[in-house]
């Protein structure tokens, strides 16, 4: 075979690899790129940063007119309809407002959504790293790469009953959380509330791009156990009078307050010292609703 022959043949499978790549990537369609994606319900199974990433970009803005961004303590926050919102929760696992700067962002470019809640809590500011290489994503993930076809797989294997191995970002963004159960009250180091001043100035700007599209804005501080919180109140306390004053004003829920120590002091509502357990989640889920609703009047 010639040089010239075998170049062009070379040249000719990768195209037909290109080709067939794109068609596959738009059948399968796991992120609602390639056709609407109004009324459909898609899951993140795994690689949840590039996977949320790309459902920004058509699927939330088509289905959702509210927005939870934070950490992983909300992430199994399953949010019903309130105010007559629909909300879809963009909490990552250890995120951090650089990570949700670029959620909210890829969110707003063909969406408006009227109400956002972003949490607030000392992982947020702890740093601005970008996990995943979430802030290098590109289209061409969403034609062909690992993540796509593993979720377009694990989509079609619990389409036919299958139980997936790995806990997933449902429809509505919320996550199931795996971890194991350890209650154990923990005293944090002082560094654990650092506040890093570009994680402060990008979770600044989460407000702020909200705001600037018209959306209201408040925040939420999710209920630590009440025996870590005993152990470290004032690291609480001084990390929210030292981020607030940073941030754009808007209505504030702190769980952390005495109102909510029945929530907080029942240990049956945690995963551990943070996380809450579904149940524990709902409880909490619902006395946010009802606080909002009266906010949003």
């Amino acid at each position: 075979m010639s040089a010239k022959r075998w170049l062009f043949l070379t040249l000719t499978l990768l195209l037909a690899g290109v080709i067939c790549s794109i068609l596959l990537a738009a059948v399968l369609d796991p992120y609602g790129i390639f056709r609407s994606a109004r009324g459909r319900k898609l899951y993140a199974y795994d690689f949840e940063r590039s996977a949320k990433f790309f459902l920004n970009r058509n699927y939330v803005p088509e289905n959702y007119d509210a927005l939870l961004v934070g950490p992983s303590s909300c992430s199994n926050w399953y949010l019903p309809v309130i105010a007559g919102h629909h909300f879809y929760n963009e909490s990552l696992p250890g995120g951090n407002a650089a990570e949700g700067d670029l959620l909210t962002h890829e969110a707003l470019q063909r969406g408006h959504y009227k109400v956002a809640i972003v949490v607030l809590f000392p992982t947020m500011t702890a740093s601005h790293v970008v996990n995943q290489k979430m802030d290098a994503s590109s289209l061409e993930e969403a034609i062909g790469s690992f993540h796509l076809y593993y979720n377009a797989a694990a989509q079609l294997l619990v389409s036919k009953g299958m139980r997936f191995h790995k806990s997933h970002a449902g429809p509505n963004g919320e996550s199931e959380l795996p971890y194991t159960r350890s209650l154990t009250p923990i005293k944090f180091e002082n560094a654990y509330f650092a506040i890093d001043p570009m994680g402060a100035q990008q979770l600044q700007h989460i407000v702020k791009q909200l705001q600037d599209h018209g959306t209201r804005v408040v925040y939420l501080i999710p209920p630590a156990s009440e025996p870590t919180l005993e152990l470290n109140a004032a690291n609480f306390a001084q990390w929210k009078q030292r981020i607030l004053p940073q941030l754009p004003s808007a209505p504030l829920l702190d769980m952390n307050e005495p109102s909510y120590l029945a929530l907080r002091s029942n240990m049956d509502n945690y995963i551990d010292v943070f996380h809450m357990e579904p149940e524990g989640a709902a409880r909490a889920t619902q006395m946010m609703a009802e606080w909002l609703t009266k906010v949003l009047q």
